[in-house]
């Protein structure tokens, strides 16, 4: 079956809260399926991007029987960083098109199609609708708040970083969180995870900052924390998270660790969670912004001028 796929992406900002959206259409034109996203803070050729890999991964989801797919989007830069006719100078970029591309290699025919803006409509409506879409759904978002004050380290794919984690925090998710860039870094599990990753059933990070989540890694984490060696499952790439990692207390594998280790959580007011804990690339994210959001133990709390 041949298969034509339109993708568009929208942000209120750029950079700003953004949407995502993709269409589907089968011989003569007929329509098959639409879908879209709204994602966190991001910008319009990441949004744009996140509407190619939307398409991609429902058709890949749903095993379709394509012989000839066709895709086409008004994003001359999208449609060049995907035949390799421009260099993707960006990070993340460059981590998103490794992800489209390790999508688009499933089709044994693909051909991309530039059109004009007003040929795209269909997919640029959807994105348009969610990138304004007031409020959270709930099952479309994830809650970050890490423990302000402090950090863990541990080893992922043989090297040694620092990474935020929600011991005592606020509130407490069991997800473990990775960036995206961070991921590619790694030397021997990178390339391959980032190009296989998997659906996740949540497309936002909630709280002082939101933030776009990419997928879920199919294969478990190789880390080394307290000492323990584990592979770690269910790990969440984010397209910007604030630090390389984030771990969660909450976490099934994380909290064995911990117990057998005889673990204790101690609060302590002079480690308070700081950007200059990580690489430089992290200390410019929005999350280590001055805000008039205050602290109360290890969690968010009250504003200035509330008691």
């Amino acid at each position: 079956m041949d298969l034509t796929l339109y993708f568009g992406g929208a942000c209120v900002e750029n950079p700003g809260v953004g949407g995502c959206g993709a269409v589907c259409y089968g011989p003569k034109k007929a329509f098959l399926w639409e879908e879209s996203r709204r994602l966190g803070r991001t910008a319009s050729n990441r949004a744009e991007l996140h509407g190619l890999i939307l398409g991609l991964r429902r058709l890949v989801k749903d095993k379709t029987d394509c012989q000839h797919l066709k895709v086409i989007g008004d994003s001359q830069l999208i449609l060049q960083f995907m035949q390799g006719q421009r260099k993707v100078e960006d990070p993340i970029l460059r981590v998103m098109v490794s992800i489209a591309r390790g999508l688009a290699s499933h089709f044994p025919s693909l051909l991309f199609a530039q059109v004009p803006h007003e040929q795209n409509q269909v997919a640029k409506s959807l994105a348009e609708r969610r990138a304004c879409q007031q409020g959270l759904v709930e099952g479309e978002y994830f809650v970050f708040y890490p423990n302000l004050c402090g950090s863990s380290s541990l080893i992922a794919d043989g090297m040694h970083i620092n990474v935020i984690n929600d011991f005592m925090a606020y509130a407490h998710t069991p997800e473990i969180l990775i960036d995206a860039r961070f991921l590619a870094s790694l030397p021997s599990f990178g390339h391959s995870a980032l190009t296989s990753l998997g659906e996740c059933k949540a497309s936002t990070l909630s709280g002082k900052v939101p933030m776009t989540i990419l997928g879920c890694l199919k294969s478990p984490l190789p880390i080394t924390f307290m000492g323990q060696e584990a592979q770690i499952r269910d790990v969440i790439v984010v397209e910007d998270l604030p630090a390389p990692m984030k771990i969660s207390s909450d976490h099934p594998q994380i909290a064995r660790i911990m117990k057998e280790e005889n673990a204790s959580i101690v609060f302590n007011a002079n480690t308070k969670l700081r950007s200059d804990l990580f690489p430089e690339q992290f200390q410019a994210h929005r999350f280590w912004e001055p805000s008039d959001v205050h602290f109360i133990a290890a969690g968010y709390g009250i504003q200035q001028g509330m008691a």
